[in-house]
């Protein structure tokens, strides 16, 4: 899966997704397992796996409880640390 959101992005349980681009205003709430994704100013909830986020122009990533980020959260251009709930 390889697309641009501008708004919102739901990650199906148990699905797999990777490059998504989240700019922004756009949302991605994630409840799979989502790797590559490219948070250009967007917001991506992680209730699943992310694996090697971008950031960048205050892109921003929440980690929920229970929920799993691994690699390298590439932080550019103001993007904001990941948080964790």
């Amino acid at each position: 899966m390889d697309r641009t959101h501008h708004r919102r992005h739901f990650g199906a349980l148990g699905a797999t997704a990777s490059g998504i681009k989240v700019s922004s205003g756009g949302r991605e709430l994630l409840s799979g397992i989502d790797s590559g994704t490219t948070l250009s100013g967007g917001t991506q909830y992680v209730f699943g796996t992310a694996v090697g986020a971008t950031a960048s122009n205050g892109g921003f990533q929440v980690v929920e409880s229970g929920a799993t980020a691994s690699g390298q959260l590439t932080m550019t251009n103001g993007a904001r640390p990941r948080r964790l709930r």
